[in-house]
């Protein structure tokens, strides 16, 4: 016993002064554990976007919401507390979930703030909520110009000639031009539904990207397209059938559920405008089609609307019900008779007892008319050099500039106000070197602006 004794004596005095402080002093060691969890601060948090828009439309009976999901970045990352706490400047125009998704409710505007918990420092958004104002992502016009222009609210998207045709966005008076940071191929077929847009990459793939250029998905992977028309919940696109021609294929918006529209017809399609009850289109000839549901699993027989017509026709929606989707009818088409070299229009569309054809403006063989587009009551055409304008009922036809850049145009009318005035027309021309400008210039002939 007294070696036993003597040893842990020796052991006790060998151990460090700290150890053996915490043997005889438990408050010492309690404190140092208290060291040992201390609390880390957060410093700083920050928003994934600072500017947000949602879309919102009560017109329908089920109003179609399309929200947005906010990210809070609190750093730094080994910060004690990372919880995030959301809350709406006015809930009844957005409100935000605990997990950061807005939700809108009615047109306007609110405020978003993040709230670190653990010590009060705060980010903030603004979101604007606004009306979804197309039946499409895109006028038919405009995309039966090939797309390359598309406007929802207070932004214009398109592709830009002096960045090799690849998209970008900005607003109505020209500010705020941006590349979309992940569209890096040439675009065409542009559509704008809520935060999405739909296009066409290189000529080929479906490319889907939300409005502030992230998130890019490819919706037809395995099947090459040459033609894209966004619709609300569905993207149809032309592709090639397994035999011949091209049919009309669709996508859900999210990328499931690929499908083909078969009716039985084996016509080689390459424009088309439409939802999934009736579609107005153009075949390989260039002539103009109407064909509709019948029941949930047949179409009426294709009905020929003209006879070979250049393939950039416009189509006047008829909406009796609401602004758009399910109320949306087929009107009035407008199209170039290439034979007579004539402005024809031919509605309604849906009552094939009272349709009619009328020749609105008979030009002159040696100037061919080239382009064709639609807004509001004007129609705007070109010719080899000039840029005309003629009234819906073929009335006021007159020349708005009489000096387009050699080349091949394609016409997009863009409303910038109120104002009678605030009606642009972007004319994108594609020259003998195969290389696309852009001008805009308002329907009155003045301001002229390369841009």
């Amino acid at each position: 016993m007294k070696r036993l004794g003597a040893g842990l004596l020796l052991i006790l005095f060998a151990l460090s002064p700290a150890v053996w402080a915490q043997l005889v002093n438990p408050a010492q060691k309690k404190a140092d554990q208290v060291k040992k969890l201390k609390i880390i601060e957060p410093t700083s948090i920050k928003l994934n976007r600072t500017e947000v828009y949602v879309f919102y439309n009560s017109a329908l009976l089920t109003p179609s919401r399309e929200g947005y999901k906010l990210v809070a970045t609190i750093l730094p990352e080994n910060a004690t507390n990372k919880n995030v706490i959301w809350e709406s400047s006015d809930p009844t125009v957005v409100e935000v979930s605990k997990d950061g998704y807005l939700t809108p409710n009615k047109l306007g505007s609110a405020v978003i703030t993040a709230t670190a918990q653990a010590n009060g420092i705060k980010a903030q958004c603004r979101v604007y909520v606004q009306r979804r104002n197309h039946p499409f992502g895109n006028t038919v016009s405009n995309l039966n110009n090939w797309g390359y222009l598309a406007v929802q609210n207070d932004w214009i998207y398109f592709a830009n000639p002096s960045h090799d045709m690849t998209l970008y966005k900005m607003k109505l008076d020209g500010s705020q031009k941006q590349k979309l940071r992940n569209a890096n191929f040439r675009a065409d077929c542009i559509n704008v539904i809520g935060n999405q847009i739909y296009y066409m990459a290189n000529g080929t793939w479906v490319h889907k990207i939300d409005i502030y250029g992230e998130n890019l998905d490819i919706l037809n992977p395995t099947l090459p397209a040459i033609f894209v028309l966004a619709a609300p919940g569905r993207v149809f696109h032309l592709s090639k059938r397994p035999n011949s021609g091209y049919g009309i294929y669709y996508v859900e918006t999210e990328g499931m559920n690929r499908n083909v529209l078969d009716w039985n017809v084996r016509l080689s399609i390459w424009r088309i405008a439409g939802f999934s009850d009736w579609f107005v289109f153009a075949d390989g000839r260039g002539d103009i089609y109407y064909i509709r549901k019948i029941n949930n699993t047949e179409w009426s027989e294709p009905d020929k609307i003209y006879e070979e017509a250049k393939m950039n026709f416009g189509l006047e929606i008829l909406t009796p019900g609401g602004p758009y989707e399910g109320a949306a009818l087929p009107h009035y088409v407008y199209l170039i008779d290439h034979k007579s070299n004539a402005i024809v229009k031919i509605g309604p569309i849906i009552d094939k007892k009272t349709r009619k054809k009328e020749v609105l403006f008979r030009g002159l063989i040696q100037q061919p008319i080239e382009g064709l587009t639609e807004a509001e009551d004007w129609l705007f055409y070109s010719t080899k050099d000039v840029l005309s304008k003629i009234k819906k009922d073929g009335t006021q036809n007159q020349i708005i500039d009489n000096r387009l850049p050699a080349g091949q145009h394609f016409l997009f009318p863009v409303r910038t106000g109120n104002n009678p005035n605030d009606l642009w027309i972007y004319v994108y021309t594609f020259d003998a070197n195969k290389k696309f400008s852009l001008f805009k210039i308002r329907h009155d002939g003045m301001g002229k602006t390369n841009i």
